[in-house]
């Protein structure tokens, strides 16, 4: 039995799309503290994340890493972009993070806290 996906937290509303495409919604964590960027964003990040799983056995970031919603001016890379989870910035960088060899960007994301059910 084959993954289809993985690195992915607390994946609701899956559903194909007409071409047979399967799609979910995705619920990110909370706490997110990291004082390179600003300390405290936790309320816009991470961003809740619209997933496309199109390819077999792609790695979608969790819990490595998280994606930006919205960070100050000086800080952001743009929604979507992968950082790396504080807790696991010893073994993984922002760098690996946006490597889309590593990690899956999302189809597209919402905001933090929003809570995406289906």
């Amino acid at each position: 039995m084959a993954t289809w996906a993985h690195g992915l937290r607390n994946e609701v509303g899956l559903a194909f799309d007409g071409a047979g495409v399967l799609w979910g919604v995705e619920n990110g964590a909370d706490n997110l503290y990291r004082a390179d960027i600003g300390g405290d964003v936790h309320n816009d990040n991470p961003g809740e994340e619209l997933n496309k799983f199109d390819v077999e056995g792609q790695f979608f970031g969790y819990p490595q890493c998280w994606s930006e919603h919205t960070l100050a001016a000086s800080y952001a890379q743009g929604q979507g972009a992968q950082w790396a989870w504080p807790s696991f910035s010893s073994t993984y960088s922002d760098a690996w993070c946006r490597e889309e060899a590593n990690v899956r960007r999302p189809a597209a994301v919402m905001g933090a806290h929003t809570a995406p059910l289906g």
